[in-house]
């Protein structure tokens, strides 16, 4: 290129840089490739220059950020701050933003620009010129909670039942009833009372909590007239679990788990209680609305997946209402679909840089057969605080996780089905071993014990306790054996 041809095109460079630069009141100083060379051997920065990362605010993570000098006129800009797209659905139940991923710049891409290309500062300079406005109205728009306000109930409440128990305490057959039938004369008749109700009431708990108990679902049956549910879950989850600690739950429903383990935690300890359906959420909020305990928990309308965005989340029927899926169906046959909603999804990492979560003991992902996509979203957290994992393993939420091709016959169908639950099988317990988890399953005869799971599935298990190889599993006070005619007796006590 001749030496005239050159500098035309530096002089309309600089004139470029230069409209750009008035704009801001910022001067750009020309200074050409020779002079450069005369005084220095290597190209120099300014003495006094800053960069900052950009990236593009309309699609985040579609482009590598760039670093770009700033001139040290321009304070208003901290050095290295990284700007973010805040992306919020409108129809969304929680307008506090959701961060998409950091861009990450690629390998060969520059960290800054030197005078040897003239032509790429000046233009660098203008893309950040541009955008300085549109930084100035992302700033302060800073990683925010996804919580919802829950305000605690003040007044009395209208309690219309007492629980049959008072404390939680192991079952050994808990696997074989919840709440479809009674082990008691009074417990038949709390059954029976609970069948004719048509309307919620509040009935007094254990340790201390009420609970808004609604008619014709298996939950709540359960603990109308068992007075408990999962309570080997429960009592498994507190020898992991500091007075302290921190726990996630996601799927938390309408959060009858997360009440029970705030009771165990002090004041420092604290959950946070994850449930995407509206209709399981508000039941949720109520219930700890009505006990007061808006610090130690934190409700968030969110579903736990591998990305952020929304998804569809199909509901099922009030009598089963934790079956709820992202699936393409139901865990179980036969259960009626009230509708199929839109709901927003996070993932762990995300959540927990949003919640400012230092600290992690339990994670609890009971989430119909998401359980896979939910741990792909939250490996860095588990690496960080190897949380004890209690993770949901039924073959049939597998089954029914994935879309299928419309017009299969069924003996087909079921053959994909059964193959896509065996991955899932695979996939999670790779993804464990590479974290170096290992998984137990919870037996409570003859001896109430964590044992440990070679295969996943054949675990014969819809619950598995994953611990870090660096944790043995505790040791658990065993439960009294009760006699026949103590079983008799306390079938007819009141």
């Amino acid at each position: 290129m001749s030496s005239v041809s050159k500098y035309a095109i530096l002089g309309v460079s600089f004139a470029f840089a230069s409209l750009q630069a008035a704009e801001n009141g910022n001067p750009v100083e020309f200074v050409p490739q020779e002079a450069v060379s005369q005084n220095s051997a290597t190209p120099s920065e300014p003495a006094n220059s800053q960069q900052i990362e950009l990236i593009n605010v309309g699609n985040a993570g579609a482009n590598p950020s760039v670093a770009v000098e700033i001139p040290a006129q321009n304070p208003e800009i901290q050095a290295s701050e990284t700007l973010h797209p805040v992306p919020v659905p409108n129809d969304s139940v929680n307008p506090a933003p959701v961060v998409a991923p950091e861009a990450k710049p690629e390998e060969n891409s520059k960290e800054n620009y030197g005078h040897e290309d003239v032509l790429g500062d000046m233009f660098s300079i203008g893309a950040y010129n541009r955008t300085v406005q549109d930084m100035k109205q992302q700033r302060g728009q800073q990683l925010t909670s996804t919580a919802v306000k829950v305000e605690d109930f003040i007044g009395p409440i209208n309690v219309e039942a007492d629980s049959p128990c008072n404390e939680v305490v192991v079952i050994p057959d808990w696997d074989r009833y919840s709440g479809d039938s009674a082990k008691t004369f009074s417990g038949w008749k709390r059954w029976w009372r609970y069948l004719k109700l048509k309307e919620p009431l509040v009935m007094n708990w254990v340790d201390g909590l009420v609970i808004r108990i609604y008619p014709k679902n298996e939950i709540y049956r359960s603990i109308f007239v068992n007075g408990i549910y999962d309570p080997n879950m429960v009592i498994v989850t507190e020898r992991f679990l500091p007075k302290n600690g921190v726990m996630i739950e996601a799927g938390a429903n309408m959060g009858y788990f997360s009440m029970l383990i705030s009771k165990y935690l002090s004041a420092e300890g604290k959950i946070y209680a994850l449930e995407p359906s509206k209709r399981d959420f508000s039941r949720l909020t109520d219930n700890v609305s009505i006990n007061r305990l808006s610090k130690a928990i934190s409700c968030h309308n969110l579903a736990v997946f591998d990305k952020i965005g929304t998804e569809k989340l199909t509901v099922a029927c009030e009598e089963r209402s934790a079956l709820n899926t992202m699936g393409s169906a139901f865990s179980f046959k036969g259960v009626d679909k009230v509708e199929v909603a839109d709901v927003m999804t996070i993932t762990l990492d995300e959540f927990a840089k949003n919640e400012g979560i230092e600290r992690l003991d339990v994670l609890k992902l009971d989430v119909e057969g998401s359980e896979l996509r939910a741990l792909q979203g939250g490996k860095n957290l588990v690496e960080r605080f190897r949380p004890t994992i209690i993770l949901g393993v039924n073959r049939n939420a597998f089954a029914a996780s994935e879309k299928l091709p419309a017009g299969l016959k069924k003996k087909e169908k079921e053959r994909m089905e059964q193959e896509n639950a065996s991955r899932i099988y695979r996939d999670i317990q790779q993804t464990l071993k590479d974290m170096r988890y290992k998984a137990y399953k919870l037996v409570t005869s003859p001896k109430f014990e964590l044992q440990p799971v070679e295969d996943l599935e054949k675990a014969r298990t819809n619950i598995v306790y994953c611990l870090h190889e660096s944790i043995v599993p505790p040791e658990f006070e065993q439960p009294k054996q009760i006699g026949i005619f103590q079983k008799i007796a306390n079938f007819f006590a009141e």
